[in-house]
């Protein structure tokens, strides 16, 4: 894997402040809900990181079979 895509910065780094921000309001209020709702943040801005992952294609040469061009 390379990383993160360029697309998906955007999402993946706002997905992980709001999670963030939420956990914070979770911390100071005391309220389960919220940690509900961080954690579940959370798991979305993983998801969107693995959506948004960078992958290239692998090019295997040496597994190519090449055929020999017809004579007419």
């Amino acid at each position: 894997m390379n990383g993160l895509a360029p697309e998906g910065y955007a999402y993946v780094v706002g997905l992980t402040l709001l999670a963030a921000l939420v956990f914070l309001a979770a911390l100071r209020l005391r309220s389960w809900p919220l940690w509900l709702g961080a954690f579940s943040l959370l798991i979305l801005a993983l998801c969107a990181s693995w959506y948004f992952r960078g992958t290239t294609a692998a090019v295997y040469a040496d597994l190519a079979v090449l055929f020999p061009r017809e004579r007419s």
